[in-house]
């Protein structure tokens, strides 16, 4: 499965990290045969899969596995593009936030999920989403985002601290004290989710830059642009975003998909037969997904996660598993821990 494509401008962020690391960003360039022209190029991207090897390969070179932390640390608001400008003139943090994860996808077309902001209590949750399993040639992309958002927010508030603590998926790497001198906060490993989890009063900061007739014009063509992209994607696309969005995957019947797509049910389930799928289909394999990565990557018990992922009853969790897998989930809990 393909992880999609990222915009240029993050390359350009990668380059302009490294070159103060004493290596040479341009030689980089010849050896993945990127033309210096395409880091001009406004609507140019690169798949996420090179991206993740240019990352490996000048992580390897620099000797600076943190290299994710330091490139987050180095993003400036030009490295958003157009969303930037709506972000920048929002009235509060919170606002902020939100804008910068939905327009998510005028700088990226990622294939595993999508990023979310939502509250939890008081509290607010900038999410990452998961791309387990992790090795590393992704680790940094992880510590990229979560560490450019908390940039952005000090930079739009011109405030520090604003975290509660930060969550990661991933087990703590060697370089883990660079997170802490990074976030300057708790930051838990082997947790349920990749996130930054910011202090309810964080999210009433006024934003230094807002202008309210500027952040109107930036939401307009902001919205034009999501609209364009939206209309070319695969429906199967539109359907997964929705469902990856759904808290505890609940809300999978036809009728509420198809109305949160705009369609008539009947529309829906046609054109994604004509796709070889389904709703349940594309449901199943989030389900999927999720529960594999609950299992190796959090100490949730197999009840806790069946209630995460929307099973009304523990033994039919454990029937939909033995289909995936072929084993229980303890099982497989149990082999993963093995091997590791």
């Amino acid at each position: 499965m393909q992880l999609g494509d990222i915009s240029i401008r993050f390359i350009d962020l990668m380059f302009k990290t490294v070159e103060g690391l004493s290596t040479a960003p341009q030689e980089m360039l010849r050896r993945f045969n990127i033309p210096m022209t395409l880091l001009s190029t406004p609507d140019a991207r690169i798949s996420i899969g090179k991206f993740m090897v240019i990352g490996h390969a000048l992580i390897q070179e620099t000797d600076r596995p943190e290299l994710g932390l330091l490139m987050g640390k180095n993003i400036h608001i030009t490295h958003f593009g157009l969303p930037g400008y709506a972000v920048m003139t929002a009235p509060k943090l919170e606002t902020a936030l939100a804008l910068c994860v939905h327009f998510e996808k005028l700088a990226s077309e990622n294939r595993r999920g999508s990023s979310r902001f939502y509250k939890e209590g008081d509290y607010g949750i900038a999410e990452f989403y998961s791309i387990s399993p992790y090795n590393d040639y992704n680790y940094f992309v992880v510590d990229c985002i979560l560490s450019g958002w908390l940039t952005l927010a000090q930079w739009l508030t011109r405030t520090s601290p604003l975290l509660d603590h930060v969550q990661i998926e991933f087990d703590e790497p060697a370089y883990s004290s660079f997170y802490r001198q990074i976030f300057g906060c708790p930051v838990r490993f082997r947790q349920p989710r990749n996130a930054l989890v910011f202090k309810p009063k964080a999210l009433e900061l006024g934003v230094a830059y807002a202008q309210p007739a500027s952040h109107q014009a930036a939401l307009t063509l902001c919205n034009q642009a999501l609209l364009a992209i939206r209309a070319s994607m695969p429906i199967e696309d539109k359907v997964r975003q929705l469902l990856m969005a759904q808290p505890q995957l609940t809300t999978t019947q036809v009728d509420r998909v198809a109305e949160q797509l705009g369609l008539s049910p009947w529309t829906l389930q046609r054109q994604l037969k004509n796709r070889r799928t389904s709703v349940s289909l594309i449901a199943d394999d989030i389900r999927r997904e999720m529960a594999l990565t609950y299992l190796t990557r959090t100490t949730l018990t197999v009840s806790e996660i069946a209630f995460e992922l929307g099973y009304r009853t523990q033994p039919s969790f454990f029937r939909a598993f033995k289909r995936w897998v072929g084993m229980s989930p303890e099982r497989y809990r149990q082999r993963e821990e093995g091997q590791g």
